[in-house]
C-alpha cells in the first residue's frame, strides 16, 4: 500500500507536466492524419504520392538566412514590405499603456492563486522553454521531409529560425535594461541598466517570446484549418499569463515578449512567402469639432 500510495503522488505530481506536451502530440499527429487524408469527393487516383514532393533542405541559403532576415524584418520606414515599424509603435503604445498597471496586475495574481492556476501554470510552463519548443520544430521539419510535406518542412525550418532570432532579440533586451523582476522588487520601475549580470533579467519574458515565435509559425502556415490558430495561441497565452502567476514577471514584460515573438514570426514568414502583410490606412477625421487621424491598421 505504501509503494502504491508513493506511485500515486508521484503521478499527480507528473501529470501537470506531462499533460500539456502529450495534447501537443496529439495535435500534430491529428494534423498530419488530417493533412494525409484525401477530401470527400476528391479522385484519390489523381493525388501526387507524398513521395514524389519537395525538399527543403537545410543548406547554406537557409543558413545565411539567419543574418539576413533580420536586415528585411527591420528595414527603417513604415512603407515596407511587412510594416514591422508600425506593429512596433502600434504595440508600443499598449505596452506603455499595460506598463502603469503593472503593480496593480501582480498585486491581483498574486492574492487570486489557488490550486488550479498553480496546476495550470505548472502544465504549461514546459512550453516557453527550449528543451520542447526545439525538439517540436526539429521533429516537424524531419517528419515533413521524410513524408516529403513541404508545408511541415518549411514551419520547421521557420519556426526553428524564428525561435533563434526571437532568443537573441530577447537576450539583447534583457541585458541591455536589467529590470528587476517582480520577486526581486515590489518596484516596477527598477531599471538597472545594461551590464553583463545574470540577475534583473525580467524584461522581457523569455518564455512568452519563445512561446509566441513558435505558435505565430504554426498558427500562420496553418491558418486554414480554424482549430490551429486558437490553439496555438490559447496555450501561448497562458503559457506567457503563466510567469505573471508565477511571480517571475510583470505583466508587461509577458505583453512585450509576446510582441517579440509575434512580430518576429510574422515578419520571417511575408518575408519567405513574398507577402506583403498588413496593409495601413491614414483617414482624417474632421467634424464636431474634431480634428485628427485615425490608423486603420489590418494584421
Amino acid at each position: 500500500m505504501m509503494r502504491l500510495r508513493g506511485w500515486r503522488n508521484i503521478m499527480r505530481r507528473a501529470f501537470p507536466h506531462m499533460a500539456i506536451p502529450l495534447l501537443s502530440g496529439l495535435v500534430a499527429l491529428a494534423a498530419a492524419a488530417q493533412n494525409a487524408a484525401p477530401k470527400s469527393g476528391a479522385v484519390t487516383e489523381s493525388v501526387e504520392p507524398p513521395s514524389n514532393g519537395p525538399v527543403l533542405k537545410l543548406d547554406k541559403k537557409y543558413w545565411s538566412g539567419f543574418l539576413s532576415d533580420p536586415k528585411e524584418m527591420i528595414k527603417p520606414g513604415f512603407t515596407g514590405e511587412n510594416h514591422f515599424w508600425v506593429k512596433a509603435v502600434l504595440f508600443a503604445g499598449a505596452g506603455l499603456a499595460l506598463y502603469r498597471y503593472d503593480e496593480n496586475i501582480q498585486r491581483w495574481s498574486q492574492e487570486h492563486k489557488g490550486g488550479t492556476s498553480d496546476s495550470v501554470a505548472s502544465a504549461v510552463k514546459p512550453l516557453g522553454q527550449g528543451y520542447l519548443a526545439l525538439p517540436l520544430v526539429a521533429s516537424w521539419y524531419l517528419i515533413g521531409r521524410k513524408a516529403r510535406d513541404g508545408r511541415a518542412q518549411e514551419t520547421g525550418r521557420l519556426g526553428f529560425e524564428s525561435f533563434i532570432l526571437t532568443a537573441a532579440a530577447t537576450q539583447f533586451l534583457k541585458f541591455s535594461t536589467h529590470r528587476d523582476r517582480p520577486n526581486e522588487s515590489l518596484d516596477h520601475g527598477v531599471w538597472n541598466g545594461p551590464s553583463f549580470s545574470n540577475r534583473h533579467l525580467s524584461f522581457p519574458s523569455g518564455d512568452a517570446s519563445s512561446v509566441f515565435a513558435v505558435a505565430t509559425i504554426f498558427a500562420t502556415e496553418y491558418k486554414e484549418k480554424r482549430w490551429v490558430p486558437p490553439l496555438a495561441y490559447g496555450l501561448a497565452a497562458l503559457t506567457a499569463m503563466a510567469r505573471v502567476h508565477d511571480n517571475a514577471h510583470w505583466s508587461s514584460d509577458v505583453f512585450v515578449g509576446s510582441v517579440v515573438g509575434y512580430l518576429a514570426s510574422k515578419s520571417l514568414y511575408n518575408i519567405h512567402h513574398a507577402d506583403k502583410g498588413g496593409e495601413v490606412a491614414l483617414l482624417p477625421i474632421v467634424g464636431d469639432g474634431r480634428r485628427g487621424v485615425l490608423v486603420d491598421y489590418r494584421f
